[in-house]
């Protein structure tokens, strides 16, 4: 098994292929999940995002609703370059980055502690990490810049000649930010076309908590799209293409999660945006006459018979997982890292309900005790995952699973479970442990908050 996050990354069913695609100017294009591909005047592929093409995440939980086709992955082999938002599965999924090869130059931001391009080095893969705020010329009138963001994800703008691209994938920026990138956008590039592309379904445990078995969902369907479209307004986007949101949930344990997507059909329904153009998914967008077209979800391509056939056989593996006397040494030493923080909001203990055990944690005392998993919450998650995120260091993926439940005790707020997941986030990826690696993650957020974009490189700002 590779290191980093590829435990969650599986082989693929095979699809059967379509007619392959060729551009006749420059086009944007979304497939997959949070892939965009830009392609220059000769159809040729310049950049792509967020490789997840083939495949399952998150302990085959979530799958493609939408897998490219072998001629299209083909063409994705020839990319110059592919840009990595952040380490999550979804978007940093190794198994599709094989199947692309070492063609790419792969590239990814300037995290406070970097592991996308640490990982790919060592995979033999050629990998740069991009300064952020500093725009990279890729091809003639085309250039990026990465803004890193606090929690370990990353914005990425693309300018074009005929078109600028506003890449936020997963990231919630403040509106002080994207009025600032308003600000950039009217005074550098008055009168250019802008696109924005964003996840719109939730992708948390928004929707995960029970209280006395009743679901508690602190989000509908409308605050999403009243959410994105607002953002449109900010930017005042020509376009908003859907983006990264495009999944369904397969497990037994996690099949639930997809009553509370946010479907198209939703998006065209509750719409608000003053003057953006909502277009469908799976969008082929030309940037210089603006002509576009999608795919027709009746052609979309999923086997879900083999897909389910790997579920079973996933959920069949777990069903002999046993959380042993080191897995609970791991998940101590985990919970204590940020007790003192822990303690406060949860003075009465945080549970555990495993599939062969139930623990409680006192964070007072960093104990785990056996035997009741009451306390303020109870995390209900299967063993297998749980032993599988202490291993490797990413415990807060268990809050984007959709098969984690939260069971609320009492009067516990949800919000502050949203706290529990932050700290140990953090703790994942090092902020918590020390000084001195809290403060490198801390100076540069705090730093970065405002976003003072650069000038465009010479050449490319407006006449």
């Amino acid at each position: 098994m590779d290191g980093g996050r590829t435990q969650f990354c599986h082989d693929a069913a095979s699809v059967s292929p379509l007619p392959n695609w060729n551009a006749s100017a420059m086009q944007l294009r979304t497939l997959g999940h949070a892939s965009l591909l830009l392609t220059d005047d000769a159809g040729e592929p310049i950049l792509l995002t967020d490789p997840w093409l083939r495949g399952s995440a998150y302990w085959r939980s979530w799958w493609l609703e939408n897998e490219p086709d072998d001629e299209e992955l083909e063409t994705l082999r020839r990319v110059r370059y592919c840009y990595v938002t952040h380490e999550h599965p979804d978007h940093f999924h190794t198994y599709s980055i094989r199947r692309l090869g070492k063609g790419p130059r792969y590239l990814a931001p300037d995290l406070p502690e970097e592991n996308i391009c640490l990982y790919l080095k060592e995979q033999g893969f050629d990998a740069t990490v991009l300064p952020s705020l500093e725009w990279k010329e890729l091809a003639p009138g085309v250039s990026i810049l990465s803004i890193p963001i606090f929690n370990d994800d990353s914005v990425l703008l693309i300018d074009t000649p005929d078109c600028f691209v506003i890449n936020l994938n997963d990231t919630k920026p403040s509106q002080g930010q994207l009025t600032a990138l308003r600000r950039f956008l009217d005074a550098e590039l008055p009168g250019k076309k802008r696109l924005l592309l964003s996840s719109f379904s939730p992708a948390s445990i928004v929707n995960s908590f029970l209280r006395k078995d009743e679901r508690v969902a602190l989000r509908e369907a409308t605050d999403y799209v009243t959410y994105i479209s607002r953002n449109c307004d900010l930017l005042d986007a020509d376009w908003y293409l859907p983006f990264a949101s495009q999944v369904v949930y397969l497990r037994r344990d996690s099949r639930w999660a997809n009553e509370f997507k946010v479907s198209a059909e939703q998006l065209q329904e509750h719409w608000c945006a003053k003057r953006t153009e909502l277009l469908p998914t799976f969008t082929r967008l030309d940037l210089g006459s603006h002509e576009h077209s999608s795919q027709d979800r009746a052609t979309f391509r999923h086997d879900r018979s083999v897909a389910e056939r790997k579920v079973a056989a996933q959920e069949d593996t777990e069903s002999g997982a046993r959380f042993t006397a080191e897995d609970r040494d791991r998940l101590r030493s985990k919970l204590a890292s940020a007790r003192l923080l822990l303690a406060p909001l949860f003075p009465r203990g945080i549970g555990f309900r495993l599939d062969d055990a139930e623990l409680r944690f006192n964070p007072w005392t960093g104990d785990l005790s056996s035997g009741t998993s009451e306390g303020h919450f109870q995390l209900i998650v299967p063993t297998a995952p749980l032993k599988d995120a202490l291993h490797n260091g990413h415990f807060g993926d268990l809050g984007i699973t959709m098969f984690t439940l939260i069971e609320l005790q009492g009067r516990t707020d949800p919000r502050a479970v949203y706290v529990f997941f932050i700290l140990l986030t953090l703790d994942d990826y090092g902020h918590l442990g020390g000084l001195r690696a809290f403060f490198r993650w801390l100076l540069p957020s705090l730093k970065r908050a405002r976003w003072s974009l650069p000038a465009l490189p010479a050449g490319e700002q407006a006449s």
